[in-house]
């Protein structure tokens, strides 16, 4: 169930991740005007945080 949940907010952070892209996207007129939406946004965004690794469940070894 933990790693169920872990999948279900990965995957909202990928809509709302596509959703904002979308937006810029439709915003960006692909001239060559100096004005960037996306750009801007990448700008005056924080940097996302870096993901850990995600791990299974840990291997125990067998006693000797």
């Amino acid at each position: 169930l933990a790693q169920l949940g872990e999948l279900e907010q990965r995957i909202a952070e990928l809509e709302t991740m596509k959703r904002t892209l979308a937006h810029l996207a439709h915003h960006c007129h692909g001239d060559q005007r100096p004005e960037c939406p996306i750009l801007d946004d990448l700008a005056t965004t924080p940097p996302a945080k870096p993901a850990t690794a995600r791990r299974g469940p840990e291997r125990r070894r067998p006693a000797r």
